[in-house]
């Protein structure tokens, strides 16, 4: 995930979701379970909670423990570099999901440029 994805959030994060699934931006996919819901189940997306239980080789605290943040992933998605999708949110999970979506999508995503406008 590019740091510009990873810190999408609000309006930018909804109308990039958009783009990414072809649709017109309007919908608010990452703050109502009604538009953003229904994405999860169409992309095979897990979501999993801040108390599930990882394995850090190294650094401060090595071993098993709590992830600390809600984190998504997809086996049907790839992203850019072919690999499995993930993302991540402090606090909330579809957040993290929409923000997958538009890893895994990054050229539908991005906004047209100034000189690929007519």
């Amino acid at each position: 995930m590019s740091i510009a994805d990873s810190d999408l959030e609000g309006v930018a994060l909804d109308e990039a979701v958009a783009r990414a699934i072809g649709e017109e931006p309007g919908a608010n996919y990452s703050t109502s379970w009604h538009h953003g819901g229904p994405l999860i189940g169409r992309y095979n997306i897990s979501l999993s909670p801040p108390q599930s239980r990882v394995h850090r080789n190294g650094g401060r605290q090595p071993g098993w423990g709590e992830r600390g943040v809600w984190s998504c992933t997809s086996w049907t998605m790839r992203n850019a570099d072919g690999e499995r999708g993930i993302a991540f949110d402090d606090t909330r999970p579809l957040v993290a999901a929409m923000r997958l979506i538009v890893e895994c999508n990054p050229s539908r995503a991005a906004p047209a440029q100034e000189a690929d406008k007519p």
